[in-house]
C-alpha cells in the first residue's frame, strides 16, 4: 500500500509537469452536432510554458491554509451613506434608490425589467472597465469583485468616475481571502471593501503573486513587523455600504433575481464550476458537454473548482432559441468573445445562478 506521505509527493510532482493542450477534446467539442458553442486549442495561451498547478490556477485555486495578515482594529469608515439607503425596502420598493447616475437611472428603479440588457452597451454607452488577466494567481475573486465595483461606480456618477480597482492590494492585504489561493466575491467586493476600501491599480500595480501588504492607508492597522516596508502611497479609496448575496441569503438566488439587481443595480459577482471543456470556449453560448480531458491527469483529474466572474447583462438568441447571460472573464480579451463568454440562462448551468453577489458602491468624493 502506498503511504499517504508518498501519494502526496506524487501528486505534487505531476503538478509541476507542463501542461498539455488537448487537441481531441477541442475536436470532439466542435463535432458536437448543433452544439451552440465552439472551442478552440488557445495554443498561445495553454501551453507547456506551464505547470499543470499554474494552468489549474486559471480555472479555481487549489485552497490551502494560509497565515492572515493580522489587523489591529479599526475606526470606523469615515463617509455617511444617503438617508434614503437606511434601509431593505430602499433597494425593493422605493424609487430614490439611485440618486444619481445616467439618464436611465429613474426608469430602472420603476420600469419592469427588460427581457434583454447590456451594461457594456447603454444607449451606445460603456459602463463597463476593460478586461484583465489574472495570470497564473488564483485570484479571480477579487477580479469579479473589482469588475462589479467599478461598473457600479462608473453607472452611479455616469461614467464621471472609471477607476480601474487594485486586486494586488487586496491579494497582499485583505484577510478576508486566501491571495492567490482563492476566494469569495462576498467578502471582498463586499466586507472588503466595506471595512477597508479599495485602491486604485495605478498606485498599486497587479504582479499576479503573494506578497507583503504595501497599501499606505492600512499602516497603522498593520502588526508591527509588517511595518518596516516601502509603502505605496495610494490616496482615493473606494467603498461599499452595503453587500448580500442577490435573494438576500445564500441558497435564494435564482435567474429573475439576478436580472433585476443587474438592470437596476449594476453588474454582479457570481461563481460558477469550471469543467474541462470550459477552459477551451472559444465564442457561443457555453453549456456542458459532458466531455472529459484525457490528459494532464493529477490523481482523478482536477476536482471541481469555483471560479469568480462578473454578469454584464442578459440576452436570448433566436437561432438558438437560447437565453443566456454575458459574463466578463479575467483571463484576458484573447480567450472567448473579447474576453468574455455567453452561458445558458435560466436552467443555473455549472451553478451559475447558485452565489450571485452584488455590492452597493459610495460614490467617490
Amino acid at each position: 500500500m502506498v503511504s499517504k506521505k508518498k501519494t502526496k509527493k506524487l501528486l505534487q510532482n505531476n503538478l509541476e509537469s507542463p501542461f498539455k493542450v488537448d487537441n481531441e477534446l477541442v475536436s470532439k467539442i466542435n463535432n458536437i452536432p448543433g452544439l451552440s458553442w465552439h472551442a478552440d486549442n488557445y495554443q498561445n495561451m495553454w501551453n507547456t510554458s506551464m505547470t499543470l498547478k499554474e494552468a489549474k490556477k486559471f480555472q479555481g485555486p487549489f485552497v490551502k491554509e494560509k497565515i492572515l495578515h493580522s489587523f489591529q482594529k479599526s475606526e470606523k469608515v469615515d463617509y455617511k451613506a444617503p438617508a434614503s439607503f437606511s434601509d431593505r425596502n430602499v433597494l425593493e420598493q422605493k424609487p430614490n434608490f439611485i440618486e444619481t447616475g445616467h439618464n436611465g437611472a429613474w426608469r430602472r428603479v420603476l420600469d419592469e425589467v427588460p427581457d434583454s440588457w447590456d451594461w457594456r452597451n447603454v444607449d451606445g454607452v460603456n459602463y463597463v472597465s476593460p478586461v484583465r488577466h489574472q495570470d497564473m494567481c488564483g485570484s479571480c475573486y477579487i477580479f469579479a469583485s473589482a469588475a462589479e465595483l467599478e461598473a457600479r461606480i462608473r453607472i452611479s456618477t455616469n461614467n464621471q468616475n472609471q477607476p480601474v480597482l487594485s486586486p494586488q492590494a487586496v491579494i497582499d492585504c485583505s484577510p478576508y481571502g486566501q491571495g492567490c489561493n482563492g476566494g469569495f466575491p462576498y467578502l471582498i467586493a463586499g466586507r472588503w471593501a466595506h471595512d477597508w476600501g479599495f485602491v486604485d491599480e495605478a498606485c498599486y500595480p497587479y504582479e499576479g503573486k503573494d506578497a507583503i501588504c504595501r497599501d499606505s492607508g492600512l499602516k497603522d492597522h498593520l502588526e508591527p513587523k509588517l511595518q518596516n516596508v516601502k509603502f505605496n502611497e495610494c490616496g482615493q479609496r473606494y467603498y461599499t455600504w452595503m453587500y448580500r448575496y442577490v435573494g438576500w441569503f445564500f441558497g435564494n438566488c435564482n435567474e429573475q433575481k439576478m436580472k433585476e439587481e443587474i438592470y437596476r443595480h449594476g453588474p454582479i459577482a457570481v461563481g460558477f464550476e469550471v469543467l474541462d471543456d470550459f477552459r477551451y470556449y472559444k465564442g457561443g453560448i457555453y453549456r456542458h458537454t459532458g466531455l472529459k480531458s484525457e490528459v494532464n491527469q493529477v490523481g482523478n483529474g482536477f476536482e471541481v473548482t469555483n471560479h469568480a466572474v462578473t454578469i454584464v447583462g442578459y440576452g436570448h438568441c433566436d437561432k438558438e432559441n437560447a437565453d443566456y447571460w454575458i459574463v466578463k472573464n479575467s483571463w484576458g480579451d484573447q480567450w472567448g468573445e473579447e474576453g468574455y463568454f455567453r452561458i445558458l440562462r435560466g436552467v443555473d448551468e455549472v451553478a451559475i445562478e447558485s452565489m450571485a453577489q452584488a455590492s452597493y458602491v459610495v460614490q467617490p468624493l
